[in-house]
């Protein structure tokens, strides 16, 4: 099961964890409350309606192969890492038009410009064992994924310190103005005691851990002491497959499709299939010396389609740069060049990661269509652990990427001539300007009126826009598309919003989701 970051980098940052290592040094110990052992009925019970009619009932199977762990910092598999959000939850959850909604906190404010954020959370937030939910574990949580790293490693990038105002309200303070702060509270908040001490889930969701079947599979039943509105399915049981072609042939109910077996399982009877747009760039990369007239030309004169035809079977978007469209940051899709513009090259050098089968495949549908072009393409592959200096060393014209989109739009350390993962020295003063102004959006209100985040996200929007003319101006990478992920669901799954699936937050309508019983 593939295994995928949640942002575009991983920054250590320096914190001391030790106390969370020893359960009898631990300052934020409570006492200890093991979950009770649960019996598992033939049917769970279920909440009622207003009405007083059962209105939470059924079993549903969530698939998975290659499992790991039910720990939602340290599991590198995709699928689980997404089911667990209905087990594990965060201080905010990112909607489908990408903008951060309040799960555990109830509001977050900035008064110095985005260096210092007040988070308030909810006082009627408990784990399953029965404890509260303080801000002692939010602060916790935040150093522990600091100091480990992990899929979630972005979300504390940048905190420089912490100052606690009372049990559920939390100052969180940043080395620099950050307007994407709020964006960043998606990391599952752990209890302080099982940072360091993973036996079983205790999260504070819908959900709760019930124990394991006869078969091995991990059971959750509804969380009948939940705050929020409970869902319709009463159960859930994430069963691990031996292999990929055994979960995909097999009978779960339901199934995250990535990669190849996207296309290898796009129809199947008793099943209905609902793609999106994944949250991976396939692009060319420049060197420093490749001229601009020349990545204009290649641009503008590459057929995406054909490449989205022939690489993934037509399983993917058009794309031109690493940001998530239908957002409330980016409405509209990409638009692309009508005609060929720029300095057509004789010849042109690829190179690219030979441990990556997608890339390679791409590689030489690339070399084909522009020798289709009369442009002679030469094409190195490298082993992974020679990739990045073969990058670095710029003897090339292009080298090709697999890029993270990023879950709030912020390209600084892409595109900024001091970014991170600046990779080919790119250097733009314009673009650094305009990158700054979204990162310092709070801090310069008077310049761009953003006071909360229903402002941030009209200027975000706009800024967006002028970053995205000045990318098409300097192509600083040249992107083509993003390949398609999907849900596999048993038609006897009902109240699925087909259109409503993105990357971020795949199971956001869960909650409509029932199972249809004879």
């Amino acid at each position: 099961m593939r295994s995928r970051r949640l942002c575009f980098s991983i920054c250590i940052f320096a914190v001391l964890l030790s106390f969370l290592f020893s359960s009898c040094e631990n300052p934020y110990l409570q006492e200890e409350r093991p979950l009770p052992t649960l019996n598992i009925p033939e049917a769970s019970p279920a909440p009622t309606d207003g009405n007083g009619a059962e209105s939470v009932s059924g079993n549903l199977i969530l698939g998975i192969y290659d499992y790991d762990t039910l720990n939602p910092l340290t599991t590198e598999n995709e699928a689980l890492r997404r089911y667990l959000t209905l087990v594990y939850e965060s201080l905010a959850v990112l909607g489908k038009d990408g903008a951060p909604t309040p799960q555990i906190a109830r509001d977050w404010s900035t008064t110095d410009g985005g260096i210092t954020w007040k988070i308030t959370i909810r006082e009627d937030v408990t784990y399953h064992d029965g404890s509260v939910c303080t801000v002692y574990d939010v602060k916790n949580t935040l150093e522990w994924i600091a100091e480990h790293g992990g899929a979630y490693a972005d979300c504390a990038k940048g905190i420089s310190g912490f100052n606690i105002l009372s049990q559920f309200e939390l100052e969180i303070i940043l080395a620099a103005p950050d307007a994407f702060l709020p964006c960043k509270l998606i990391f599952p908040v752990i209890k302080s005691e099982d940072l360091g001490n993973f036996t079983q889930p205790n999260g504070t969701g819908r959900y709760r851990y019930a124990g394991t079947s006869e078969g091995g599979s991990f059971l959750f039943q509804v969380n009948q002491e939940y705050y929020g509105a409970f869902p319709r399915i009463a159960s859930l049981e994430i069963r691990n497959y031996e292999s990929a072609a055994a979960l995909y042939e097999g009978d779960a109910d339901v199934m995250l499709c990535f990669d190849d077996n996207v296309i290898r399982y796009a129809k199947r009877a008793g099943y209905s299939v609902c793609q999106y747009t994944d949250g991976l760039l396939s692009c060319l990369l420049p060197s420093a010396n490749t001229d601009l007239a020349v990545r204009q030309y290649i641009s503008s004169a590459l057929d995406r389609r054909l490449l989205i035809n022939a690489v993934v079977s037509g399983g993917g978007t058009a794309k031109l740069l690493p940001i998530a469209e239908g957002t409330y940051y980016r409405k509209h899709q990409d638009s692309f060049p009508e005609e060929t513009v720029g300095s057509k090259p004789s010849a042109v050098t690829l190179i690219v990661n030979e441990a990556d089968k997608d890339l390679m495949r791409l590689s030489s549908v690339l070399r084909s269509q522009l020798e289709d072009l009369e442009i002679e393409c030469t094409v190195t592959s490298y082993k992974t652990e020679e990739y990045g200096a073969a990058i670095a060393a710029g003897n090339y014209d292009f080298a090709l990427l697999n890029l993270q989109i990023g879950l709030w739009p912020d390209l600084y350390e892409l595109f900024a001539s001091d970014g991170s993962l600046n990779y080919n020295g790119y250097s733009d003063a314009s673009m650094d300007s305009l990158l700054r102004s979204l990162r310092t959006a709070y801090r310069d209100a008077s310049v761009s009126g953003v006071t909360d985040f229903a402002s941030f996200a009209l200027y975000a929007e706009a800024q967006l826009d002028k970053i995205a003319l000045r990318a098409e101006e300097t192509l600083p990478l040249i992107g083509l598309y993003s390949r398609n992920a999907s849900v596999l669901l048993k038609d006897t799954v009902k109240g699925v919003d087909s259109f409503n699936f993105t990357f971020w937050n795949t199971l956001e309508s869960f909650d409509s989701w029932y199972v249809e019983t004879e």
